[in-house]
């Protein structure tokens, strides 16, 4: 099997879905820090986190629709799709094409990083959505 080295950069952050846009927000030297939004933080020790904002994907926003179809994202978790959508944007920078002329499996490799990043959640969690207790 050949290995693959992708060259590129990919960034979904609290402060924007993007490398130019991250990038841009972190020299005016925003903070990507705000008040909890996805959940109730009623009775925990602080209300702020850094969350990666959802959105349409306008305004640095992220828009999981422009990486992984409606159908596939209910059956992963969050951190799975701006994992995904990181690496596609990193393979996009990269500069990197395939010529499915000379590389008919070329194609293959969107669907094989899901591939990793679904069988690593499905191993690490439990039926019922927890975590496995790990050993240290």
């Amino acid at each position: 099997m050949r290995r693959v080295v992708v060259t590129g950069l990919g960034l979904v952050t609290p402060l924007a879905d993007g490398v130019e846009e991250s990038w841009s927000r972190i020299l005016d030297g925003q903070s990507g820090a705000g008040p909890i939004t996805t959940f109730d933080p009623e009775g925990l020790v602080t209300t702020y986190a850094c969350e990666v904002p959802l959105g349409d994907g306008t305004d640095g926003t992220f828009n999981a629709d422009a990486y992984m179809a409606p159908k596939e994202q209910r059956k992963v978790d969050t951190f799975i799709m701006f994992g995904l959508a990181a690496a596609q944007q990193a393979v996009e920078d990269s500069g990197w094409m395939p010529d499915r002329s000379r590389e008919p499996r070329a194609h293959w490799c969107s669907d094989r990083v899901w591939h990793w990043w679904f069988e690593f959640y499905r191993q690490h969690r439990r039926h019922d959505g927890t975590k496995k207790a790990r050993a240290v």
